[in-house]
């Protein structure tokens, strides 16, 4: 009952509770319990979907990939139990919600890999971002390599990778114009950065900054 006072309240006078709620475990850290519900919502929604046909007779097929969805129903959304304020973005797409990845790539890629991606025919996006200034010379290269080949040969499907600046980020959202060839990639799609409503910026400036030892 007392959660479900403060989540009336957006936690309002609950700030103990609630960064009670936000360390608890949650995917994308390699953590059995909350890998498994998270792999028990892709399956039925799969199954839910699929028994149904479009007007033009095929089944629908699953896939989760959130464009910029994650960031408009998160608007109108209160808040919820695991510590996630009113208004604030979903996570997006087959991502962890920003800031809750909180062990590294490595345990990220091994929690979406549990996920079945064959219950994803329509495919997934599965978004990291990573400090461009960590990712220079041989050994950045090869440790970004094994993640990958980690990440496939143990069930992975996709992997969409943004190689950041941040400080060139905060920048470019107070100053809109002056890096026009800012692409990022978003939640399914490549965008330039001027050209994304300034909810979309903010939630990409959100994202967990990875850095490679």
């Amino acid at each position: 009952m007392d959660i479900l006072k403060a989540i009336k309240t957006d936690f309002k006078d609950n700030a103990e509770m609630r960064a009670r709620l936000i360390t608890a475990s949650k995917f994308g850290n390699d953590s059995e319990l909350p890998d498994k519900y998270a792999a028990m919502v892709v399956k039925i929604y799969h199954d839910s979907l699929s028994r149904f046909r479009s007007t033009r007779g095929g089944r629908y097929i699953s896939g989760f990939y959130s464009s910029t969805c994650h960031v408009g129903f998160g608007r109108h959304t209160p808040a919820l139990p695991s510590g996630r304020l009113s208004g604030e973005p979903f996570a997006s797409s087959l991502s962890c919600a920003n800031g809750r990845d909180r062990k590294g790539p490595t345990a990220l890629l091994n929690s979406v890999a549990k996920v079945d991606s064959a219950l994803s025919p329509n495919g997934y996006a599965l978004n990291m971002r990573f400090d461009a200034s960590s990712m220079n010379g041989t050994k950045a290269k090869d440790t970004m390599t094994a993640l990958a080949k980690g990440f496939f040969n143990s069930g992975g499907m996709e992997m969409q990778l943004n190689i950041l600046d941040a400080p060139m980020l905060e920048d470019a959202k107070a100053n809109p114009g002056k890096y026009p060839g800012l692409v990022v990639r978003v939640a399914g799609y490549c965008a330039y950065f001027d050209d994304l409503p300034e909810s979309v910026k903010e939630e990409i400036i959100g994202r967990t900054r990875i850095a490679l030892a």
